[in-house]
């Protein structure tokens, strides 16, 4: 499995200007699940890998975790 952010031309900014309070909210609950170390981790290196995305194996070889404790963290930021 091929984990990836989303791109496209017009996909890069959308979501920076936000109109209405429930739009904030929902960033800033999105945002809160970066707020595990393992999680900004893996935020990290899908970044870093674009829109190619990173093998799951990759994610977990870089951040030096057990595929358990991957997985855990995938689904908390899925």
């Amino acid at each position: 499995m091929v984990l990836g952010v989303q791109c496209g031309s017009e996909s890069h900014f959308r979501g920076l200007v936000m109109d209405t309070s429930a739009q904030l909210t929902t960033a800033a609950s999105q945002l809160a699940v970066l707020g595990h170390p393992t999680r900004l981790g893996i935020f990290r290196v899908l970044v870093r890998a674009g829109c190619q995305g990173a093998p799951v194996g990759d994610i977990q070889q870089i951040l030096d975790i057990p595929n358990s404790t991957l997985s855990h963290h995938l689904s908390r930021m899925s």
